[in-house]
């Protein structure tokens, strides 16, 4: 756990009252790992978010009680699902893993010009200018 995460969790921020507070999406990976493979909680998918890689399935999960993410991937045979990331728990359906920064940008799993979390509109804005990322 990033030490700036342990001091959120420390001092009670959750990501449900401060959405920004960290660059990661999940700042209790135990508590929602946890959650995820015991059935606890309210957990909500976010549709939106689905996209498939040569691994499988991937959807954004989120924890509504306090905001923490996770990909969920539905693994294609021939993969360890678990195994396709780093600090993965395995699922009835396959694996989960934090939805962190480093998670993110783990192996290059994302196909060009993909951006998997999910937007306010169908199609992803335009770069405003130099130096900005056009998703």
């Amino acid at each position: 756990m990033r030490p700036i995460n342990q001091f959120l969790l420390q001092h009670g921020f959750t990501l449900s009252t401060n959405p920004c507070i960290s660059p990661d999406f999940c700042l209790d990976w135990a508590g929602l790992s946890a959650a995820l493979q015991q059935g606890g909680g309210e957990i909500r998918t976010h549709e939106r978010s689905r996209f498939t890689t040569a691994q499988g399935e991937w959807v954004l999960i989120e924890n509504l009680a306090n905001g923490d993410r996770a990909w969920r991937l539905t693994a294609k045979a021939g993969f360890a699902a678990r195994e396709v990331l780093r600090e993965g728990i395995s699922l009835s359906d396959g694996a989960a893993f934090p939805a962190s920064w480093e998670r993110t940008t783990d192996g290059n799993l994302l196909p060009y010009g993909c951006f998997p979390y999910p937007l306010l509109s169908a199609r992803p804005p335009r770069s405003p200018g130099p130096g900005c990322r056009n998703r």
